[in-house]
């Protein structure tokens, strides 16, 4: 006569807990039968349960320790191991086609909603050639006047407070029309920024969309080069607003007014950090 040994094991329905209180999950030579739980305010002779091939033992049917909950259903299991282990296979089998027509499911709407969003934001129609372009960081060392262009352009094309700064704007010729390509930062990062959470330089550089708005006005002139030497720079260095301060002038640099050690001092934006970067490559 055989006799068959198992090897029972102990694992967590949390794989980040250890003990105590927390489900428990029984293994027989790594396979999983089933699990114990606790009962919570019940006479102590009833206050684990478990689950499995014995059935679902809890209540009346309880037990003191979870040692000896675990051993009904062990014990249930070896009367007929391979019979336990056919019913296991069927169960899984059946779990993971359920799991895998709701993932289907799931990718399905996603992409349904991928390519909503994707014709919202840039259209149906395919990129063309550029014909402008506004600089990344341009409205932080361009001339004041063509800062002001810029912003009524935009403002005009309804796109004041959603276009990233940070970032090239662009015009582009299309098939059909000429559109407006701009990137927007993400609702959740301008979330952030409005519940007072400190959003990073690299936050607003990358937690961005790309949209298109179809051009209605020809934009203005842009005399200044890109700068990519600058955007090292203002990256730690930025204009910041404090209103009603220095007499009306109320446009500082974060990094410099921070950094001065007088919290009564405010730094003018631009500093001179930001003028000597912006001469030396002029």
């Amino acid at each position: 006569m055989t006799t068959r040994t198992f090897k029972v094991t102990r694992g967590w329905e949390n794989s980040e807990y250890t003990g105590g209180q927390e489900d428990g999950v029984i293994f027989v030579d790594g396979r999983r039968i089933g699990g114990t739980y606790w009962c919570g305010p019940q006479p102590r002779s009833r206050r684990w349960a478990s689950y499995g091939p014995a059935g679902a033992l809890y209540g009346e049917r309880g037990f003191p320790t979870r040692d000896a909950a675990e051993a009904a259903q062990v014990r249930e299991y070896a009367t007929n191991p391979d019979e336990y282990d056919r019913l296991n296979d069927q169960a899984n089998a059946l779990l993971a086609a359920d799991e895998a027509e709701r993932q289907a499911r799931h990718d399905a709407e996603t992409a349904r909603l991928d390519a909503e969003d994707r014709l919202r934001r840039l259209g149906d129609d395919e990129p063309g050639p550029t014909v402008w372009t506004c600089p990344a960081f341009h409205h932080m060392y361009a001339p004041a006047r063509e800062v002001r262009l810029v912003h009524s352009w935009l403002r005009f094309h309804g796109l004041e407070g959603e276009v990233s700064g940070l970032h090239p704007i662009r015009v582009e010729r299309r098939a059909t029309r000429t559109v407006i390509v701009y990137e927007r930062p993400t609702d959740m990062v301008q979330l952030a920024a409005a519940m007072g959470q400190n959003v990073t330089h690299e936050g607003w550089l990358k937690a961005v969309e790309t949209h298109v708005t179809t051009l209605v006005e020809d934009p203005p002139t842009i005399t200044v080069p890109d700068r990519p030497d600058l955007h090292p720079v203002f990256a730690e260095h930025r204009p910041v607003k404090f209103p009603l301060i220095d007499f009306g002038r109320n446009v500082a640099c974060s990094c410099c007014t921070k950094n001065s050690g007088d919290v009564t001092s405010v730094i003018a934006w631009p500093c001179d950090v930001v003028e000597t970067a912006i001469e030396k490559g002029a």
